[in-house]
């Protein structure tokens, strides 16, 4: 009894000094956390190519993976390219044990075993993490984290390099957690005031894992209040940021307000907002088909005169569409061309389906684990961008919309308020190029009985909607 006694509490204290450490960023020994600022010429001296990717997440275990795969091949292209600075935008590893960033070392040193790019890296909170204590057997301090991350990437989570005279600004993490772990905002505020008084026209490149609040695409959910309140006055800020694993082809990705914000696709899996029927992480868009097909990163060339963002498929090397492109004054904010006001003045909602008709059908189905489901499949609609979602509306014979009790995409009943419009996500996160001509959607199990028609609308990535198209239900 003593002894069981005594297991109880030694796990409450272990369960407790994990708590502390994660969410209160308590630091065991000292950990070096800032860099000097350092000063680099390149090239031609006037001009600095970057290469951005991020969110691996390599396997705790440190075999070899698809992840690992396609980080080796986002160096290569990287390499291939000749950038000047590699950004990282964090979560290197899924945990961050020795296992897994040893898998980083020996994938890095086999694409650039001698001298490499000048590297911008940032710690993500999975970098902070460990599995299990009674697995792994050491407690993920910030401090040691942090230790770890520099032992294999040679930076430290703050850095200051000035590239031709172009500032890169690395803000780390300062712990495992999301809204408490950006608070040294005066030490962060001083590199920037150092950097807009050399040259207060010229892009400032902020690295950071997560992205500020209500910025680039799915940061509404994902991002970080302190982020955005300290760049907000800085409005030649370009920040690079990842994080949030959402699909770089969607325009959103793309963010500029009080500052610029854009961020990077993960490497390993695509990752949506919340509120679709077929959930955050839409088929196939996990795990390897879709890091083979579709592994997207940044290209970005500066100069004095403007910034051109392109956006790669680091396997192929293709450009997956037209370039983003932040010019000069680069303090002016009325100069910038991605903002909410200036896009919603030139969109135009989506239309009734590319090839003149929907053809809709509606057919009984085994799916992948073997239920029985009904689909819905139809012409897919045209945008002048991309359809990024779908509604459907449930009706009876008069017209009137019928509500449905919530499901999960198995079908499964769940909590939360009546659904009178289900939302689905298109098939845009595999890559626009590879978006199918013919849409199929599963329908929930629980349509009522006394359906008789289903209104089909379109919406783009910007919220505009298409009209109704109605088909018969039987």
């Amino acid at each position: 009894m003593k002894r069981k006694y005594l297991s109880s509490v030694i796990s409450i204290a272990v369960t407790l000094l994990l708590v502390l450490t994660v969410s209160c960023g308590v630091y065991f020994g000292y950990s070096a956390l800032y860099d000097e600022t350092r000063s680099y010429t390149v090239a031609d001296g006037e001009t600095v190519k970057v290469g951005v990717f991020g969110d691996f997440q390599l396997p705790a275990s440190g075999e070899d993976s698809y992840q690992q795969e396609k980080l080796r091949k986002g160096l290569q292209y990287f390499r291939d390219a000749e950038v000047d600075v590699l950004v990282n935008t964090g979560d290197t590893t899924d945990l961050g044990t020795v296992e897994a960033w040893e898998s980083y070392k020996r994938t890095y040193k086999s694409v650039f075993p001698n001298k490499g790019p000048i590297l911008s890296y940032a710690i993500g909170n999975h970098d902070y993490w460990l599995g299990d204590f009674f697995k792994d057997f050491e407690i993920p301090t910030p401090a040691k984290m942090q230790r770890r991350f520099s032992k294999y990437t040679g930076e430290l989570p703050y850095t200051h390099k000035i590239v031709n005279g172009f500032h890169f600004i690395t803000w780390s993490s300062s712990n495992g957690s999301y809204d408490k772990s950006y608070r040294n905002l005066e030490k962060m505020k001083e590199q920037l005031d150092s950097a807009v008084a050399s040259d207060p026209n010229r892009p400032i490149f902020v690295t950071t894992h997560l992205g500020g609040t209500k910025t680039s695409y799915c940061n509404d959910e994902w991002g970080n209040d302190d982020i955005f309140a300290l760049l907000k006055n800085y409005p030649q800020v370009i920040n690079l940021s990842g994080h949030v694993h959402s699909a770089l082809e969607d325009e959103r990705s793309m963010w500029q307000g009080e500052y610029t914000a854009v961020n990077t696709q993960a490497t390993d899996y695509i990752e949506l907002e919340s509120g679709r029927y077929n959930e955050t992480i839409p088929l196939n868009a996990y795990g390897k088909s879709m890091a083979i097909d579709n592994p997207v990163g940044l290209i970005i060339e500066v100069n004095k005169i403007d910034v051109t963002i392109r956006r790669v498929n680091l396997a192929t090397g293709e450009e997956t569409r037209a370039p983003w492109i932040v010019s000069t004054p680069f303090n002016n904010v009325d100069n910038f061309l991605y903002t909410d006001t200036v896009r919603k003045a030139s969109n135009k909602k989506p239309t009734f389906p590319r090839v003149g008709q929907l053809n809709a059908s509606i057919a009984n189905e085994k799916s992948i684990d073997g239920k029985d489901i009904k689909t819905l499949t139809f012409n897919s609609f045209a945008d002048d961008d991309f359809v990024h979602s779908y509604g459907l509306q449930f009706l009876d014979a008069q017209d009137n919309v019928l509500q449905l009790s919530p499901t999960t995409y198995n079908g499964e009943a769940k909590d939360g308020a009546m659904w009178d419009k289900m939302l689905y996500f298109s098939d845009f996160s595999l890559g626009i190029s590879r978006m199918s001509a013919l849409t199929k959607l599963r329908l929930p199990p629980n349509i009522p009985t006394n359906c008789a028609k289903i209104a089909i609308s379109a919406l783009d990535s910007f919220g505009l909607e298409s009209e109704q198209w109605l088909i018969a239900f039987n």
